[in-house]
């Protein structure tokens, strides 16, 4: 089975979409019956890599592809005799990729996670290029069930054309060495108690609902670590002061993809109270922070909005709690720091729950059935 995905990004520019390709497209690329050509799109000029002998990417130039780029995608198309089409970008390359699956009579698929659907649905241009490219794929794929119901509510598709299919997480193993020296470059001691906070500091992330909750719990040793960046951070460092715990909130800023998993590694709790934003359309889509940070054994605090709770075992690898509700999210940071048996049960079994529901074997054989289909 000769398969091409697509993409809009790609490494080593380093974001969610850009991981979920990569790492799809390596793992069918392992299996004895399956080739994979990664086709994306980029500033420079036409470049073609070799990851492994099945796993294949053509970088096409972005800047010239109405003109040499439509020629160059074709060549490849017919060259290659693809058996199947999968975007997983909801954008141009998708539009471009459902539109020559069509031509050729191949099968077609498109991934979904959220906002891409939701947003894009309130920009005229973007809503018609959505629409035709959900016209024209066979089957659309959705990172979770929250996302599937909405967007095909939105949409107005039908049952069949939709399935969830949760992504594969893996982790890199860090060591407790770079644990402690994090630590300490962030001024922690071992008494002190870390939530941890990853994301962009958006509205719908929720951060200043989190650093509300900080502020009511009595216990200095509680401290909140703020890893990411945004249009919010100047108004929530403003918060902070307000709520006078600036000596307990620590604001890191941006780090690269591969350095935030050692600040999983650094927390006791991963908390991210998002919310849904109904005017804007903005949603959280599954939630990948909670499955990482599960994987490395951290208790988990979300919200019951969009994909979060189809992301948490509640109750058993951590909470699920109300939107907008700080004192809810007090109460279960408090629960988790005076119980170390309970943070060792939902530790353990934080890992259990994501490598069961969200294992790459799973994610690929799911893949490979509709493909098949």
């Amino acid at each position: 089975m000769k398969v091409c995905i697509t993409s809009d990004v790609f490494l080593p520019e380093v974001g969610g979409i850009q991981v979920f390709t990569y790492e799809l497209a390596k793992h069918l690329s392992l299996l004895d019956f399956v080739e994979v050509s990664v086709i994306t799109f980029w500033d420079g000029k036409t470049v073609y890599e070799k990851i492994n002998e099945k796993f294949s990417v053509v970088r096409l130039p972005k800047h010239d592809f109405v003109r040499r780029g439509i020629y160059l995608f074709r060549r490849l198309l017919e060259k290659r005799n693809y058996d199947v089409f999968h975007s997983t970008s909801l954008g141009f390359s998708s539009f471009v990729t459902a539109y020559f699956s069509k031509l050729y009579r191949k099968k077609s698929f498109v991934t979904i996670y959220g906002l891409d659907a939701l947003q894009g649905y309130k920009i005229a241009k973007s809503r018609f290029l959505i629409k035709r490219t959900f016209n024209n794929v066979h089957h659309i794929i959705s990172f979770s069930e929250s996302t599937k119901l909405k967007v095909k509510d939105t949409y107005k598709l039908s049952d069949h054309k939709l399935t969830t299919i949760y992504p594969g997480i893996s982790v890199p193993e860090i060591s407790q060495n770079l644990i402690e020296d994090l630590r300490q470059k962030l001024n922690l001691s071992k008494e002190d108690f870390v939530v941890l906070f990853v994301g962009r500091l958006i509205k719908r992330k929720g951060a200043d609902d989190l650093i509300r909750a900080i502020s009511m719990i009595q216990d200095n040793s509680v401290k909140l670590v703020v890893v990411g960046d945004g249009p919010e951070k100047e108004s929530l460092i403003e918060l902070t002061n307000n709520l006078k715990i600036k000596d307990r909130v620590i604001f890191v800023g941006k780090v690269s993809y591969w350095d935030v998993f050692k600040f999983y590694k650094l927390a006791d709790v991963f908390c991210m109270p998002s919310k849904y934003l109904k005017d804007e359309g903005d949603i959280e889509g599954l939630g990948i922070v909670f499955l990482e940070a599960q994987m490395y054994g951290v208790p988990v605090i979300g919200t019951n909005s969009g994909g979060i709770p189809e992301a948490i075992d509640n109750g058993k690898s951590g909470f699920i709690v109300p939107e907008n509700d700080p004192k809810s999210i007090a109460d279960k940071i408090m629960m988790l720091k005076n119980d170390a048996e309970l943070r060792e049960r939902m530790s353990k079994q934080a890992i259990r729950f994501v490598k069961k529901k969200f294992s790459w074997r799973n994610c690929v054989s799911k893949h490979l059935q509709l493909y098949e289909r």
